[in-house]
C-alpha cells in the first residue's frame, strides 16, 4: 500500500525538480541559445536580402544556435552573457576554429551589429538590417 503512494509521489517530485531547474525568468533567453529577438534573415545591404539580386555575400541567417553565412556557418559553443538585446559568446566556425562574437540588437529590432574578436587580429564589425 505504501509503495503505491510513495513511488508516484517520488516520480512527481522528480518531474517538478526537472521542470523547475530548466525554467527561466520571463524576458531572459535560455543559456546557450541565441535570443529569439535576433533570429531571422539579415543583410548588410538590401540586395543581400533578395536572393534574385547580387551574390548575397553580406547575408546572415540567425537561428537558435547558429549563424549561417553564404560560405560558412558558426555554431554557438558557449555564451558569456545573453539578454534579448545582446549576446557575447564563443562560436565554432566551420573550417576556422572557435571565434568570440558579440551580437547587439538595436532598440527598434531592425539593426543587428556583429563584432568578431580574434586575439591575433583587429576586431571586425558588421552592421546588418533585418530582411522583410
Amino acid at each position: 500500500m505504501i509503495r503505491d503512494f510513495v513511488l508516484p509521489a517520488a516520480l512527481l517530485s522528480l518531474a517538478q525538480l526537472t521542470f523547475c531547474h530548466g525554467a527561466q525568468k520571463v524576458g531572459e533567453p535560455a543559456a546557450n541559445v541565441i535570443p529569439a529577438e535576433m533570429r531571422g534573415r539579415w543583410g548588410i545591404t538590401r540586395a543581400d536580402c533578395d536572393v534574385t539580386q547580387g551574390d548575397g555575400s553580406g547575408a546572415m541567417l540567425v537561428s537558435s544556435e547558429m549563424l549561417g553565412f553564404p560560405e560558412s556557418h558558426a555554431r554557438l559553443a558557449t555564451s558569456d552573457t545573453a539578454t534579448p538585446q545582446r549576446i557575447s559568446a564563443s562560436y565554432a566556425v566551420s573550417d576556422e576554429g572557435e571565434r568570440a562574437m558579440t551580437l547587439s540588437l538595436s532598440g527598434d529590432g531592425q539593426t543587428l551589429t556583429r563584432i568578431e574578436t580574434d586575439p591575433d587580429a583587429e576586431p571586425v564589425s558588421n552592421r546588418y538590417r533585418r530582411c522583410d
